[in-house]
């Protein structure tokens, strides 16, 4: 990967991959990824066997990410709820989504978003169900434990997530074009678990949904490029 990205300067960056939940050789490796091969970002599951995103081991790591302004991506790893969601395939039909959504909801709730503003994340599937979630700020008006975490109410920090563009349902782009800030959705295809027939779907779905060419555009490269274009000026110094 990190030959591919030098042979196309600007048009592919390198996510180094983490060996979570080992929160050292994750530190070790980061370094490596960024300094050795030149990686833009960090791939992390939504979650890991006795770790969760903001378990107060993984500060350093994050302390290590908010110093190199790094770019992280999620994704789920088959969220499986034991016994509830282990058969039929549930963990991958309905388990991943709420996984997305629990992610993103840990990382506010928390306060981490707060505490290391210079780390830019990457939530999958529009958020998952996130999207659906109309809970989330009347949690923290009644509910002090939140309040005493963040001082604004969790959907204002929409603006500091990216929501990838990966979902294959006109319905969900609707709410995603009334529920997030337009300038925080990215593209996203889900290559190769999709083929590559499906690698124009997104456009697709967005005209369905509504959305004019200049927020089509937004969305498959103008978001990301300012982001991008940071990086390749960090790296050439």
């Amino acid at each position: 990967l990190a030959d591919v990205a030098a042979a196309y300067p600007g048009r592919f960056a390198v996510f180094g991959c983490m060996p979570l939940p080992f929160v050292q050789p994750a530190l070790d490796e980061a370094r490596r990824a960024f300094d050795e091969l030149g990686a833009w970002g960090i791939n992390l599951c939504t979650s890991y066997p006795g770790l969760k995103l903001d378990s107060p081991e993984l500060e350093p790591f994050y302390a290590y990410l908010n110093e190199r302004q790094a770019l992280v991506f999620l994704h789920p790893d088959g969220f499986c709820s034991p016994e509830v969601l282990d058969d039929y395939g549930l963990d991958w039909a309905l388990g991943a989504v709420y996984d997305d959504a629990l992610a993103a909801t840990r990382l506010i709730v928390s306060g981490i978003l707060d505490r290391y503003p210079n780390i830019d994340w990457i939530v999958p599937h529009l958020g998952g169900v996130l999207l659906l979630i109309d809970r989330l700020d009347r949690m923290w008006e009644r509910y002090k434990p939140w309040k005493e975490r963040i001082p604004n109410p969790p959907t204002s920090y929409y603006h500091r997530l990216y929501f990838d563009a990966c979902s294959h349902n006109p319905n969900t782009w609707l709410l995603a074009k009334r529920i997030f800030p337009m300038d925080r959705i990215v593209y996203g295809t889900d290559y190769p678990f999709r083929g590559r027939p499906n690698l124009i779907e997104a456009c697709e779905l967005m005209r369905g949904a509504g959305f004019d060419e200049g927020e089509i555009e937004q969305v498959m490269s103008g978001n990301i490029r300012p982001r991008l274009q940071e990086f390749l000026t960090l790296a050439a110094r």
